[in-house]
């Protein structure tokens, strides 16, 4: 079954199961990331990797190819839109486990069979007595994370890409942000901090894996703590950044924008 995951920022992407292994439509992962020729995606991915599939389009019936879910990232090397870590982070950590958990419930086929109403009634049962527990354990561990966050400052940390929003020169594009940051040698061509400056508590590392069918799916996430944005913001005076992503002005070290 083809599900649609929509975002109101980044569209809309289709996605099924093929052979229990998750797969995404090669066209939407590509217009979502700015990239106006999929062949160029296709050309990078394995023939057995790319699979079509029939889905409706209007009032039709049409082919798409469909990618396996590890390509995604593929894609995302040939993409120059500056939103893309953050579209293969949303595809990757909340529109992949939905496709995952998905199960398609055809109510006429328990209808056929009495015993598996009763299998369906005992599922929701055990469900809810797992969510009884969960809440109870939820109730237990914010006071374990609250503690944690006292202990190694992670409440004090926001997400690298929010970062120019809170710093005071206003106006970088994230792509300037990153590229900076890369030249002065903090972060890597994946734009993850090196480990010094984690050591230093300007920046923490957070990575999240998900292994499905022998695939380990790894997303890393980085934040910035406060000494870590008093870090940044030096860099950028010393390095005098001072053009702005299509905009024709400039930054100077006192933090004002003027004309260039």
């Amino acid at each position: 079954m083809i599900r649609e995951f929509k975002n109101a920022e980044y569209g809309i992407v289709k996605a099924t199961m093929i052979e229990k292994k998750p797969y995404f439509c090669l066209l939407d992962v590509t217009k979502m990331m700015g990239i106006q020729n999929s062949t160029e995606c296709k050309e990078n991915i394995p023939s057995k990797d790319i699979e079509s599939v029939e889905v409706l389009h209007g009032n039709k019936k049409v082919n798409k190819l469909f990618i396996k879910a590890k390509h995604i990232s593929t894609c995302a090397t040939k993409s120059k839109k500056a939103a893309t870590p953050q579209i293969n982070d949303w595809l990757y950590r909340i529109v992949l486990p939905q496709l995952l958990n998905y199960e398609d419930y055809d109510i006429d086929k328990y209808y056929e069979n009495p015993e598996k109403i009763f299998s369906l009634i005992d599922a929701y049962q055990d469900v809810s007595i797992r969510n009884c527990v969960l809440e109870t354990e939820n109730k237990d561990a914010k006071k374990k994370i609250k503690f944690i966050n006292k202990l190694i400052g992670s409440a004090e940390c926001i997400d690298l890409d929010m970062a120019i929003h809170v710093m005071k020169y206003k106006g970088i594009s994230l792509q300037l942000f990153y590229k900076t940051l890369r030249d002065h040698g903090v972060l890597d061509e994946n734009n993850q901090p090196y480990q010094e400056y984690c050591d230093k508590r300007y920046f923490r590392l957070v990575e999240a894996k998900v292994v499905y069918g022998g695939n380990t799916i790894i997303s890393c996430r980085t934040y910035v703590f406060k000494s870590g944005i008093t870090f940044i913001e030096n860099i950028l005076k010393s390095r005098e950044v001072k053009r702005l992503n299509g905009t024709g002005k400039a930054i100077h070290n006192s933090g004002s924008i003027r004309d260039s």
